[in-house]
């Protein structure tokens, strides 16, 4: 983990961990997948490749406009500038539990000094890292939802004090080499189809942070379950508490809830929830945390998720997440 301006970088919980901050993009595994799902029909692993979580490195051309950023997360193209990812992934860690914040925490909007205007971000738009298609392009503005400093001293700013996690990179130049996306404004509900990407590490998320590079894209089918499982897996989260995270977060079912389907990992921050069609791109969510079985219910927890959480894009959602993504002008559909 990073360290900045005298405060650790740290996840956001200990048994539901938040993808880590400056870290994040990939996801992978169908769970209520339709006859077909991708995760089984595409892709191309190898023998001698490492295990993914139940996922499918993506073939060329599917879901384009899923891209790396900065070897720590990843996002999604949603207008010729525009960028959609994690709040985590661009933001100031938060105070340890030892110190407390200082007047006028945090500086620079809470932006981590990389993700600044002026600075230049590495953004891998191909599917694999080494494939020579990336660049770096320089930022002329990262917004975050103004909800995630609304406490800068809450160790878990999602279920402390209800924030939103999500960002918009806006680049100073057009990129006309990476396909774009639309950004879905309309309710997505329990039963929807969806699929995960991302391009984030390929084994359990207890790899180390700092050691992390992305690899390649990868991609699972899933599908929206009920807000109500991760109260199976958080013992001290309250029903009021779960209920507030389902008016901003959609929730899939991870690897160790279900061996079919897949998890997040290190990297998959910020990466997109996309709708199947890949006809039409349109994101519906974006990686955000994640829940474990607690020690009671599972011996080995084996840094495998049991539900993925995923921040809504949609109108009226907790935090008006879509009216704030109308305002910056990305690229939007239905509501």
């Amino acid at each position: 983990m990073n360290e900045q301006y005298g405060f650790l970088a740290q996840n956001f919980r200990q048994t539901a961990t938040c993808l880590a901050l400056s870290l994040a993009s990939t996801l992978i595994a169908g769970c209520g997948a339709a006859d077909e799902p991708l995760a089984s029909t595409s892709g191309n692993s190898k023998p001698d490749q490492p295990e993914l979580i139940s996922g499918e490195p993506a073939q060329r051309g599917q879901f384009p406009s899923t891209v790396g950023i900065n070897d720590d997360c990843t996002a999604a193209k949603v207008g010729p500038r525009s960028f959609l990812t994690a709040a985590h992934c661009v933001a100031l860690g938060r105070p340890s539990q030892r110190m407390a914040a200082p007047e006028n925490y945090p500086p620079n909007g809470g932006l981590r000094d990389a993700y600044l205007p002026g600075k230049r971000l590495l953004v891998y738009w191909g599917v694999e890292a080494n494939d020579g298609e990336k660049a770096e392009f320089v930022i002329a503005r990262t917004s975050i939802h103004p909800s995630w400093w609304a406490c800068p001293s809450c160790t878990d700013p999602i279920v402390h004090s209800g924030a939103v996690d999500i960002a918009v990179i806006e680049l100073a130049e057009d990129t006309p080499q990476i396909a774009e996306a639309r950004v879905e404004l309309s309710n997505i509900t329990t039963g929807t189809q969806v699929v995960k990407v991302g391009w984030g590490c390929e084994e359990r998320t207890n790899v180390n942070a700092s050691e992390l590079h992305l690899g390649r894209l990868k991609l699972a089918s899933a599908a929206i379950i009920p807000v109500s499982e991760i109260g199976q897996y958080d013992s001290r989260m309250s029903d009021e508490q779960v209920a507030a995270i389902g008016e901003s977060y959609l929730i899939t079912t991870g690897h160790a809830k279900d061996e079919k389907s897949a998890s997040l990992c290190l990297g998959d921050s910020g990466g997109p929830l996309y709708l199947p069609d890949e006809s039409d791109l349109r994101v519906v969510g974006v990686n955000s945390n994640y829940s474990f079985k607690t020690p009671e219910d599972d011996t080995d927890l084996g840094g495998v998720s049991s539900v993925d959480w995923h921040t809504r894009t949609s109108l009226g959602a907790g935090g008006g997440i879509g009216e704030w993504l109308q305002a910056l002008k990305v690229n939007t559909v239905g509501g």
